[in-house]
């Protein structure tokens, strides 16, 4: 029996297409993030106080006066502190930037950036969403191209853009992506009827059964303006998977088309069919597909 889609495949302008659709998400995730990351760094540096008497009481009560003496007279001389601080033992040292955050009045260890947090906020926010959408779209079991058809030897009648009035950038760099043409949905049905019924006349096919695989009303009314424009060849239309009498028909019928809704046909529904197609030994003339944009 044949196999559909088992190695999902990912088909990268019609992802891009499908995270163009969700730019809201996208925006939405890198905001929260930038701005959960800006709230934490922003409240870390609130936060921060600066150096205090009892801080510098206890460091010093560290070291000996001898070492005390060193350090005051060093930070007397700033000019030359860089080489000297580095002569400084570990404790010297420490007591030395406690006098230096003490003096100036700010906390003894640099806070965070805030500009640095916010934008590996933006990033993570960013990398996080793609990561989901990226998932979603692999781990759908839908058709989402006709080139999943194709890998599974299905030839591709041709796919009706089913488009409304809106208008926007989104939209149209979606269209470009999904290569949908400037086929009317009017003109793309022409067109499909005359090449299934040339095919059929071509093969002495009588009787076609065209098999339907998702529940979208749309999907329904192509296929039956396909079949009004057909002459000469007894069509059916039907889920025939879903009844013995559909089954039957279906066993009469010389060949079979299918009828695929992009992001809604499930991927099982073809192997099914396939798989029925090929235990009736019947030919399966091609597929009519159809998206929503």
């Amino acid at each position: 029996m044949r196999k559909y889609n088992n190695e999902k495949q990912i088909y990268v302008p019609d992802l891009c297409a499908d995270i163009l659709l969700k730019w809201k998400q996208v925006v939405l995730a890198v905001l929260l993030f930038g701005a959960l990351t800006f709230s934490y760094a922003f409240v870390k540096s609130m936060g921060r106080k600066p150096v205090t008497d009892m801080q510098v009481k206890n460091a010093s009560a560290q070291l000996t006066t001898e070492e005390r003496t060193d350090v005051t007279e060093l930070y007397a001389k700033k000019e030359a502190r860089g080489e000297a601080y580095n002569g400084l033992n570990q404790k010297q040292k420490e007591y030395y930037d406690l006098i230096d955050a003490y003096i100036n009045k700010r906390p003894l260890t640099a806070g965070p950036s805030i500009k640095k947090y916010t934008a590996a906020g933006l990033f993570a926010g960013f990398a996080l969403i793609m990561a989901k959408l990226l998932a979603t779209y692999t781990l759908k079991n839908t058709v989402n191209t006709g080139g999943e058809l194709l890998n599974a030897d299905i030839p591709v009648f041709g796919s009706v853009s089913l488009k409304d009035d809106a208008k926007g950038i989104v939209k149209d760099a979606v269209m470009k992506l999904r290569r949908a043409d400037s086929f009317s949905s009017e003109e793309r049905i022409d067109l499909l009827a005359s090449d299934i019924e040339i095919t059929a006349g071509k093969n002495s096919w009588q009787k076609l059964y065209f098999i339907l695989t998702s529940d979208d009303a749309k999907e329904e009314e192509i296929a039956e303006a396909v079949k009004a424009k057909i002459n000469g060849v007894e069509i059916t239309a039907g889920r025939p998977a879903s009844s013995s009498t559909g089954l039957r028909e279906l066993s009469e019928s010389d060949a079979a088309v299918l009828f695929v809704m992009f992001k809604e046909t499930k991927n099982d529904t073809v192997e099914n069919y396939l798989e029925i197609c090929d235990r009736f030994r019947m030919p399966l003339a091609g597929a009519v597909t159809a998206e929503k944009f």
